[in-house]
């Protein structure tokens, strides 16, 4: 018995001595990432920002979730989403508190503060250090004006916590110092981040897309500063317009195929694009295309954001002078319009479909008017576009626009319950045949028509 008791407290003696040598503390499992291996080198630190860049939402790959890319615009007056259930919770005082966990994302907040965190303590230099302390600034920027734009007062954290910190229990930063900071760290990121696109690889941060979201931001914080009564609303005012005027002096020029922007299978090097998600097939696909060639499609346009497109002569339709034809009748109310307004919402035709609905086939009708558009679009749109008649995934094509869920023409597909229905991602060159997400047209993240439009606000 004794000899086995000696054991263990020899056992128990080199345990404890070797607890005291800080080396054996130092040794880590091979192969396991730790903080001290994680973030040495440039490259390191460029691997790790690879996964920040989630917080992009682009298009999604489940097709039930595809329209919440339009979830703001039909929670006001601009479309509906016309099935039982979804109406607009404001309009129709069903707003609930809910769970806002996925929304209230420090977990995010905390990955971009573990990068910061070890920066200093890097291998780099100082200017590289200079240029990943700002990409990580940007993302946290990002993440932040999102809650921000949710929550209003929000909790600023600079630092990866433990369980031990006690911010961890404490209250609720104000308003003024949480978009005072974004701003702070995006300012310090335009004039810091690096310009070696070779280092970082194409559609990466860089200065023009860090001075792109300066220009979101601070419009929306001037804006909102400024119809709540607060304080500090020229402040962002006049950086968004500063940002905003630096960028367009770079990149003038809008792409003149304005539908391209949303359904192109890639935007790179396409003009005006400053910052894009991109999609591939087998490594990340979406739905969206799939979901408006089907009658799966419950997104429409309500009169009132038709009625805000201006007239070719730049005049609104609320204007007697304006060449506006009229509501009366469906041609004349999209006659003369920016043809924006026919990339996004399907304008008025009809087509003979004499052999059944269920057919590709179709033929003129003898009325002038039901190919007025018809002809439009083959000259603004590309083949595979926004063409007329329109066709669903199978390529059966549609009779006429208007067309409606209740009276259809045996066609439940490509239809609306009010007229205008939406087809702003609408293609025919992606692959939509299969339900289970497999669309790989690129989503544009930043663009220099967004910076045109803050600059004129």
């Amino acid at each position: 018995m004794n000899k086995y008791i000696l054991c263990v407290s020899v056992s128990l003696c080199l345990l404890m001595s070797s607890c005291l040598n800080d080396e054996f503390l130092e040794v880590y499992p091979k192969g396991q990432q730790t903080e001290a291996s994680v973030f040495t080198t440039y490259d390191n630190f460029k691997t790790y920002t690879w996964g920040l860049y989630n917080v992009f939402f682009g298009y999604t790959y489940d097709t039930g979730q595809t329209d919440e890319i339009f979830r703001g615009d039909f929670e006001s007056d601009n479309m509906i989403k016309g099935l039982d259930g979804y109406e607009g919770q404001w309009a129709y005082r069903k707003a609930k508190a809910t769970d806002e966990s996925k929304d209230w994302d420090y977990d995010y907040i905390r990955r971009v503060n573990l990068m910061l965190d070890n920066i200093d303590h890097s291998e780099m230099s100082e200017t590289e250090r200079e240029h990943w302390r700002s990409v990580g600034y940007f993302f946290r920027s990002y993440k932040y004006f999102q809650m921000l734009s949710k929550f209003g007062d929000i909790p600023w954290v600079e630092h990866a916590l433990t369980e031990e910190s006690p911010e961890l229990y404490g209250k609720r930063d104000s308003r003024d110092l949480v978009a005072s900071n974004i701003l702070s760290n995006l300012k310090y990121a335009e004039t810091h981040i690096g310009s070696n696109i070779e280092a970082d690889g194409k559609n990466t941060i860089n200065m023009y897309v860090v001075k792109a979201l300066i220009s979101r931001f601070a419009l929306f914080e001037g804006t909102w500063r400024k119809y709540h009564g607060l304080s500090g609303a020229d402040t962002y005012l006049e950086e968004c317009a500063r940002a905003s005027e630096e960028v367009i002096k770079q990149y003038p020029n809008v792409h003149p195929k304005y539908d391209e922007l949303f359904n192109s299978e890639t935007l790179d090097g396409v003009t005006g694009i400053l910052l894009y998600k991109a999609y591939e097939t087998g490594q990340l696909m979406h739905g969206l295309t799939r979901m408006v060639r089907t009658g799966e499609s419950y997104i429409e346009a309500t009169k009132d954001a038709v009625d805000s497109y201006l007239c070719t002569d730049g005049r609104p339709v609320s204007t007697t002078t304006s060449r506006y034809g009229g509501d009366k009748n469906m041609y004349g109310q999209f006659r003369d319009r920016d043809y924006r307004l026919y990339l996004t919402i399907c304008p008025p035709y009809m087509v003979k479909k004499e052999n059944g609905p269920s057919t590709a086939d179709w033929k003129y009708t003898d009325n002038a008017q039901d190919r007025e558009f018809m002809d439009l679009m083959a000259t603004i749109s590309g083949e595979t576009y926004h063409r007329l008649p329109s066709s669903n995934f199978k390529g059966f094509t549609v009779q006429g626009q208007p067309h409606f869920k209740n009276m259809n023409w045996g066609q439940g597909w490509n239809a609306s319950q009010m007229g205008f229905w939406v087809w702003k991602y609408y293609n025919t060159h992606t692959v939509a045949t299969n339900a289970n997400g497999v669309n790989t047209t690129d989503a544009p993240l930043f663009r220099i028509g967004e910076l045109m439009v803050n600059y004129a606000e």
